[in-house]
């Protein structure tokens, strides 16, 4: 019916000319907050307003400055209409299939923004994607921060709507912390001659020595403090998960497959039952991507916390262990992924496996380092370790755990098996009978014979000349490990002063040519040298790393261990070992 007030056959809609466009597009009623709405930032839009007035429509008005969308000078001719409301009308629908026409194409950096309100923290995320990567040593994966993770993902959640997506945000946020904070001792220390530039300068350092000094502390107390934040956080998404699921159903496991479900099915299941089974593979999803970004987070404290020569990732790894135990262990894990992989063509097998590749060095190192009995690949050759690796690799395509490790995984596994020996060897060394280490012997035998095969073979094969060096390193330096651990040389011994030089040669060559930074092993060879020739050689292979970009506090620590070392040595300490000073540092 027509108004009586009005002329107007039917009532007009007055619409308001003042929200943003993609609110006005989908007949919403916009809160007008600038730059972006609410409902735009509540759906990750991408929110654009009109210009002041619609009459010259020359250009947008983005919802942020990282984007650049096409001009209203680029939108046809439409001509001159004779009505000025006809005219508007024909310049709005001219809008309109114009915003249909731009594809989604909101980036990181725009969901960063979003995500993030806190200026410092969205700040150092930011110098953390540009400085490249995660990955233990310091090798990028092109146009991936993190091999194991997609950022984007958790950038689609606001700060503080997630708990274990906020322990990421704070993970990430220590790692560019420690990171920026030894730029800044670099620059300090003059270990740089200028700034860093390009991506590592982002955004650019200060240059004044007092602002780096306040900047260096400030930075490491962050990361600090985040790093703990990050793995309490973790702790209580864990916590809320499981006390949901066993709120859904007390006899719930977390270990029902597609596999089952579909066995079920085949069997005639009762609906009830087929619903039961389904909810528990859903509970089982959601369990399994709460767990990886956690996993996520732990790995990332991890790293930032052995930049900083800080204990706080002990903590972090034993949180990371419980998930894994959770899921049921390693193999359980790989094998849901791989599930996962294969009905939602999804990289589900490549991110557990990474994740898990990562917490594998961390336990390998350590134990070498402190004589500790290793944790996550406690037995001798894992199937886990080995049965879910890439197959194909070649020097262009090769594995991922070489992009991390600097080695092939079979090398790890050795040096694993050499731990297992040494922690045997403490156990049975301490038995009134000594036949048991009699025993052991011949194993000891069989490892230094595989480490012969190993040397000849290194060179024969298609892999990168970084890979080779990183596997010649480490045949060395568990020869110098098992003849002074297991064998009982002294470090004076011929062929320990063989081994460690050899080793020491392998590690010099790496540093001008590759990034293998692998301070463990340069500790405990470089601990072997008797005369100043050979020291200064060790110190050599750990200070050029201080003008490098995997440069942190680790290489200042692993220095300071060095020369404790030859300190105790020139007191007359007879052979003093590396591991009562590595017991509780991380050293990669």
């Amino acid at each position: 019916m027509p108004s009586p007030e009005s002329n107007e056959p039917y009532p007009r809609h007055r619409r308001s000319r003042t929200g943003c466009l993609t609110c006005r597009k989908a007949k919403h009623k916009c809160d007008e907050s600038k730059p972006v709405c609410g409902r735009c930032q509540r759906n990750v839009r991408v929110c654009i307003y009109p210009t002041p007035t619609l009459g010259p429509l020359s250009q947008y008005s983005a919802s942020s400055s990282f984007n650049q969308f096409p001009s209203f000078e680029q939108i046809p001719n439409l001509g001159s209409p004779p009505h000025a409301e006809s005219s508007r009308q024909a310049r709005f629908n001219a809008l309109q299939t114009t915003l249909q026409s731009i594809p989604p194409a909101i980036t990181l950096t725009d969901l960063l923004a979003l995500a993030i309100p806190d200026q410092k923290e969205r700040s150092l995320i930011q110098h953390f994607l540009c400085f490249g990567t995660v990955n233990l040593h310091a090798i990028p994966h092109p146009n991936k921060p993190i091999h194991c993770f997609d950022v984007s993902e958790c950038f689609k959640n606001r700060r503080g709507e997630s708990f274990e997506i906020d322990s990421f945000f704070l993970s990430i946020i220590s790692i560019a912390s420690v990171h920026r904070s030894s730029m800044f001792l670099q620059l300090e220390k003059k270990y740089l001659n200028q700034p860093p530039i390009g991506r590592w300068g982002i955004p650019p350092l200060p240059s004044t020595t007092e602002t780096n000094k306040n900047q260096i502390k400030e930075l490491k107390e962050n990361s600090i403090s985040s790093s703990k934040a990050a793995i309490e956080l973790g702790k209580i998404a864990l916590n809320l998960k499981l006390s949901n699921i066993k709120g859904d159903d007390d006899d719930s496991s977390l270990t029902n497959t597609v596999n089952g479900i579909i066995e079920e099915i085949d069997k005639d299941i009762d609906p009830l039952t087929l619903n039961s089974f389904q909810n528990d593979n859903k509970r089982d999803e959601e369990m399994k991507e709460v767990s990886d970004t956690i996993l996520t987070s732990i790995v990332c404290i991890c790293i930032s916390q052995v930049m900083l020569g800080s204990p706080t990732w002990k903590e972090a790894y034993n949180l990371g262990l419980k998930v894994i135990n959770l899921q049921g262990g390693p193999l359980k894990m790989l094998e849901k992924a791989k599930k996962q992989s294969t009905y939602n063509s999804s990289d589900s097998l490549i991110k557990t496996r990474t994740l898990l590749e990562n917490l594998a060095i961390i336990d390998v190192w350590h134990c070498l380092a402190s004589g500790n009995k290793p944790t996550l690949l406690d037995k001798e050759f894992q199937p886990w370790w080995f049965d879910f690796a890439d197959q194909n690799t070649d020097s262009n395509h090769p594995d991922t755990f070489q992009f991390i490790c600097g080695m092939e995984r079979g090398m790890l596994e050795v040096v694993n098996r050499v731990n297992i020996l040494v922690h045997e060897y403490g156990i049975l060394s301490k038995l009134s009978n000594q036949a048991y280490v009699n025993m052991q012997s011949q194993k000891v035998q069989d490892m230094l014979l595989e480490l012969d095969i190993w040397e000849v073979t290194i060179g024969s094969a298609d892999r990168l000349p970084r890979v080779q060096l990183g596997n010649l390193i480490i045949a060395y330096t568990m020869r110098v490990v098992i003849s002074v651990d297991l064998l009982q040389y002294p470090h004076s011994h011929p062929i320990v002063q063989q081994y460690a030089s050899a080793a020491l040669n392998y590690l010099e060559t790496s540093r001008s040519s590759y990034t293998v930074n692998m301070l463990v092993p340069t500790l405990i060879v470089g601990s072997m040298m008797f005369d100043e020739q050979g020291r200064n050689q060790s110190r050599r292979v750990i200070e050029t790393l201080r003008s490098d970009v995997s440069f942190s506090y680790d290489v200042e620590e692993a220095l300071r261990i060095l020369e404790q070392l030859y300190t105790l040595r020139d007191q007359g300490v007879q052979d003093p070992s590396w591991r009562p000073l590595l017991q509780d540092i991380l050293l990669l």
